[in-house]
């Protein structure tokens, strides 16, 4: 029978392979590289959302997910570009976007002779996007949407952003405090 295994939704194991299945109530549901798709036990599988997806989980009676954008990448090959923040109700109606297309890949800058790499930027879009407790928690380092940079001695900062207003913040070693430079 289909739906005979456990709902994974938000447990550790399944975000950490990518949020791939969700059960909820008498529905599975699959992201993958063909969409968001959902499976009733009394009929076929239903298309929700026609590009790639990923991160899947539930919150509140909504779909939280990366819509995922591939193509190619600096050195010709085809490979995920962007990620987009992404809810909807559990039947696919009323999507929306909930956060700023974010890139995923690396620029690299070299010294003047082309010889050594100076600075590396790593663009890591919604790697760590999780919902919880009516917030989406992701991980920066610059500020700037999705960048975590190498190579500075600086180190990635958690922030997190309310599900229905968008406010953010970011954590330090008081808590969470306000961060009006980042948005989801």
């Amino acid at each position: 029978m289909l739906f005979t295994f456990t709902a994974i939704a938000q447990k550790s194991g399944n975000l950490n392979n990518g949020g791939f299945v969700l059960t909820q109530s008498d529905r599975v549901y699959i992201a993958s590289s063909d969409g968001l798709w959902m499976l009733l036990a009394s009929s076929s599988p239903v298309l929700i959302e026609e590009v790639p997806v990923s991160m899947l989980q539930a919150h509140d009676g909504r779909l939280y997910y990366l819509k995922d954008l591939y193509g190619t990448d600096l050195y010709g090959f085809t490979s995920l570009i962007d990620q987009t923040p992404m809810n909807c109700l559990p039947d696919g109606s009323d999507k929306k976007q909930i956060g700023q297309n974010r890139a995923v890949g690396s620029r690299f800058e070299y010294s003047g002779d082309n010889s050594e790499i100076m600075e590396m930027d790593v663009f890591i879009g919604y790697q760590s996007f999780t919902v919880y407790d009516g917030r989406i928690y992701n991980l920066s380092n610059s500020g700037l949407p999705g960048e975590y940079v190498y190579f500075k001695g600086q180190t990635g900062k958690i922030f997190r952003a309310h599900t229905e207003t968008g406010e953010t913040e970011k954590f330090t070693k008081d808590g969470f405090v306000k961060a009006s430079a980042v948005k989801i």
